[in-house]
Parts: structure tokens; C-alpha cells; sequence
């Protein structure tokens, strides 16, 4: 975390030590992403290592100079850092899976969020819940009838009946398959209006809870 500014923060130790907590909390954990700098768990040791960037070049810039000698080193490092080490359209990794790219499944997707109403509730799989956030009611299959990351223990879960569409990758749905074939079919809740390459869109046609 500190080569892509050009280890400056060690210059400014006790704006670095703001992290340090949270760098320790980080280091003691037994979460494995808590180790990863491309997760969430860095961000406040992240934020200190930035301002300890700021105040370093404060420290060592005595003239106008210097310090944009300074800042172009950590343009130059950050530059340096992302080819070797990001992700980013920049990096040497950007085509090595990390990212999906375009798939042939993609029209499917597009066509069925297109034919959902903008104001139905929705329980979807988790891949198109992001494209769903706008309306009332999204729930991430199988929630609302199955509590799954929901609250405290699952507390307080809304009414399945509310409910009007399920919007399902059926290739992803795993042990959730029997919550599936109960709810969808002939004589079930669900109906299926639309079905692609494993992408199904049901819509509720009678009572359940």
C-alpha cells in the first residue's frame, strides 16, 4: 500500500499511525479478505496512508519545487504500481479473467429486465438485483421466503406474498432449487412468461406465502 506513493507516508509516521488500529485488527483477523488490499477492510488504513502522503509532501517540499518533484514521483510510482499490480484497463492483469467480459447470455438478461414492470416487486438472483435497485421491493433470491443475509438473524422478514415476479438464473440456483420447483410451474404461484439460456421470468399467478 505504500509503493504506489512512493513510500512517502513513512515521512509522516503519526498521520501514517491513524491506520494503525485498523491495520492490526487487519493483520490479526482469520478473514482471509482481511489480508487483501482490494477489499473494503483497508479502507480506513488506505485513507491514512493518503494523508500521510499529503503531509510528508508538506514536510519535505520546503519550496515549490520540491514538492511538485514530489507529487510527480507519486504520479509516477501510482503509474507504475497500476500497469504492474491493478486491475485497471492499464494494468497487465485486465484480461486475465479478473473482469467478465461480454457474454452470449447478455441479450437474454437485457430482454428480460426489459419486460419487467417498473413498479413490481421482485425477488431475482443476486446478478440482477443491482439492475433492479430503483423499484420499492428487490429481494435477493431466495429472500423474502428463505431469510439469507437479512437482518439479524433473519428477523422480521417481509410477506413472500407481496412478491410478483421472480427474475432467476436457473443455471446458478443450486440447493435452491427445491425453493424454485415449489414455487414455479403448473398449479404453483408462479407462472414462467420467459425462459432463455437458463434466465427465467415468472410472474405470480396465484396466492402463497
Amino acid at each position: 500500500m505504500l509503493a504506489p506513493v512512493a513510500l512517502l507516508p513513512l515521512a509522516a509516521p503519526l498521520v501514517l499511525a491513524i491506520g494503525g488500529p485498523q491495520a492490526l485488527v487487519n493483520v490479526a483477523s482469520a478473514h482471509p479478505p482481511t489480508h487483501d488490499a482490494r477489499f473494503q477492510y483497508t479502507a480506513i488504513v488506505l485513507a491514512a496512508v493518503f494523508l500521510a502522503t499529503v503531509e510528508a509532501i508538506v514536510l519535505l517540499g520546503r519550496g515549490t519545487v520540491v514538492r511538485r518533484l514530489l507529487v510527480g514521483l507519486v504520479a509516477a510510482t501510482a503509474l507504475a504500481t497500476n500497469v504492474a499490480w491493478s486491475p485497471s484497463p492499464l494494468g497487465v492483469h485486465y484480461r486475465t479473467g479478473i473482469w467478465v467480459g461480454p457474454q452470449p447470455r447478455l441479450a437474454a438478461v437485457n430482454r428480460v429486465i426489459d419486460l419487467l414492470p417498473a413498479d413490481a416487486s421482485v425477488s431475482a438472483s443476486d446478478l440482477f438485483v443491482p439492475h433492479l435497485t430503483h423499484r420499492v421491493r428487490i429481494y435477493e433470491f431466495p429472500n423474502p421466503w428463505t431469510p439469507t443475509n437479512w437482518g439479524l438473524r433473519g428477523e422480521n422478514p417481509p410477506d413472500p406474498g407481496t412478491v410478483q415476479y421472480l427474475l432467476l438464473d436457473t443455471w446458478a440456483l443450486g440447493e435452491r432449487s427445491q425453493l424454485y420447483g415449489r414455487l414455479v410451474g403448473p398449479g404453483k404461484e408462479f407462472r414462467v412468461v420467459y425462459s432463455h439460456d437458463g434466465i427465467v421470468l415468472a410472474r405470480r399467478v396465484g396466492p402463497g406465502g
